[in-house]
């Protein structure tokens, strides 16, 4: 069965999280879910890849993973969902410089560095600007509660978009069952 669906996990996170797990069982294991090396260059690049090879439809991007998922949709005629998008990373990641813990228990290094490739990498969103992005393919699950990220400035960057917003999840939206029917047609759509 090829894998037509790309799930880009948040930061500090997995590829096999719980998320992603709920996908998996959503799609009948048609989701592709890569561990990011948190190199955001690299990272894009890699799923850039990803979605050419395996001729992808569906992004599913949570977190930095949205930011990421943004970034291809304005490069490749994807159905594109987004959860709690991270649309100003460099600016909220900033405060995790040093040595991280991902969600597995292994570390890496978050430094200025990759504080500035997201940068360039927001500025790219800027350029292609989003105005030319085909918001009626984009689907967005934000969280009224999200303890992380501002639900309120995704909604506005993404206005247009078909935007839901749950006043019962937090950042991590960990429940994704509620919307699986709604995934599933999302998914469905030409």
């Amino acid at each position: 069965m090829s894998k037509n669906i790309l799930f880009i996990h948040g930061f500090a996170s997995v590829g096999q999280g719980l998320k992603s797990l709920q996908l998996q069982q959503m799609f009948d294991g048609q989701v592709l879910a890569p561990d990011l090396v948190h190199r955001p260059l690299q990272d894009v690049q890699t799923l850039s890849q990803l979605v050419a090879q395996h001729q992808i439809k569906t992004v599913i991007g949570s977190s930095l993973g949205g930011f990421y998922a943004l970034l291809l949709a304005l490069k490749y005629p994807i159905n594109l969902i987004l959860i709690n998008p991270a649309l100003q990373s460099p600016v909220t990641l900033q405060k995790y410089i040093g040595t991280v813990q991902r969600s597995d228990g292994q570390t890496f290094e978050w430094s200025e560095q990759q504080i500035a490739e997201l940068s360039i990498l927001l500025q790219n969103i800027l350029l292609e600007n989003l105005q030319k992005l085909d918001k009626s393919s984009v689907l967005v699950l934000l969280a009224t509660r999200d303890e992380v990220l501002d639900y309120r400035i995704a909604a506005q960057l993404l206005q247009g978009a078909n935007i839901l917003l749950d006043e019962k999840a937090d950042h991590r939206f960990a429940d994704l069952q509620p919307y699986a029917s709604l995934l599933q047609q999302w998914h469905q759509r030409p």
